[in-house]
């Protein structure tokens, strides 16, 4: 599904040369037919100049109604961090004596500007030594061979710096639906588990029990998305918040009271979160997780995913409300996809 920029460059050299050859010997031809090459010469180098740069980033579509969202198309500058704000909405930032809040696995994709210079788009998930979790959406139709991870870390600054070395897209994520929003990151070069247990980093763990979280269960969230109307802007550091489970139905009645479209939506590779508990994620939350952390006495504490960011609906009576705490957000349920995810991690 992945449209990679520039990879036809090579073919357009080949019809270049074609048209040169038919020119030399054009001289046989008649005024028309010289009039007509000249034509066709032109045709041949503008589509060489279009294949030969890179595509412009495109609207992204998505479900109507849905709010604005970063993505690999759309990301922005990263922040200092000394500029820190409320992002995930009604959300409170993690600090590093919160073990169990998730800082411990986060990525957050960036994409370079110049030498020391990135703009933020999505969040994601280590999921063992070079695998990162994050949604299709973020990425979706994009080259990402130059853009950046970084593994760990509370701020966009810091953390382990690496290349990515490949992405794979779920065969069958839709933009129309957003369905099977899953995208699988592999990261060059990474770091040893030596240098992760040192950093404190760990891999969290993915769900693939349809049947979890139960409906009602609290899970927590942990992103660096926006806030405040339409404005995307990153938070600077890591933010976190929990909110509960709620029945499919009971979504889908909201949307269908306010007007807003239920198309597409799918109980099988959809989990809905967050309707009563005046929280929200946003824009710059996509790909991130939402998990469960797990302690027992005498046995390893880990962190469980059952889903990453997908898509949220703006308030239907104020536009300028992008990330209602009102209203449902989904979020792709990663059981859904456990045969897929066998084949890529």
């Amino acid at each position: 599904m992945r449209r990679l920029r520039g990879r036809t460059v090579a073919s357009s050299s080949s019809s270049s040369s074609g048209t040169a050859a038919a020119a030399a010997t054009a001289g046989v031809a008649g005024p028309a037919a010289m009039a007509a090459l000249v034509v066709m010469t032109a045709l041949v180098v503008l589509l060489a100049a279009a294949l030969a740069a890179p595509a412009a980033a495109q609207p992204r579509p998505g479900r109507p109604g849905t709010r604005p969202y970063l993505s690999r198309a759309n990301p922005v500058a990263v922040p200092p961090s000394s500029a820190a704000s409320p992002r995930i909405i009604n959300g409170q930032p993690v600090s590093e004596a919160d073990e169990a809040f998730g800082a411990r696995f986060m990525v957050k994709l960036l994409l370079p500007r110049g030498a020391a210079d990135f703009s933020y788009y999505c969040a994601g998930s280590l999921v063992s030594r070079n695998k990162v979790v994050t949604a299709a959406h973020c990425v979706s139709g994009f080259d990402t061979s130059n853009d950046i991870v970084r593994i760990g870390g509370l701020t966009l600054t810091d953390g382990f710096q690496r290349n990515i070395e490949r992405t794979d897209i779920h065969p069958d994520f839709n933009f129309a639906t957003f369905a099977c929003d899953f995208a699988v990151i592999t990261v060059a070069n990474p770091p040893t588990d030596e240098e992760y247990e040192r950093a404190g980093i760990v891999y969290a763990r993915l769900n693939f029990n349809p049947a979890w979280p139960s409906l009602g269960k609290t899970v927590t969230l942990t992103g660096w998305g926006s806030v405040d109307g339409g404005s995307l802007v990153a938070s600077p550091v890591l933010r976190v918040t929990s909110f509960r489970r709620d029945r499919f139905r009971t979504c889908a009645n909201y949307l269908e009271d306010n007007n807003l479209p239920v198309v597409g939506l799918n109980v099988k590779t959809m989990i809905c979160f967050s309707l009563a508990d005046n929280t929200a994620s946003c824009g710059g939350d996509s790909g991130a997780p939402v998990w469960r952390f797990f302690e027992k006495p005498g046995f390893r504490s880990y962190w469980r995913i059952y889903g990453v960011v997908s898509f949220g609906y703006q308030d239907p009576a104020n536009a300028t409300d992008v990330c209602p705490p009102g209203g449902p957000d989904y979020y792709a349920r990663l059981s859904v996809a456990e045969a897929w995810f066998q084949t890529v991690l």
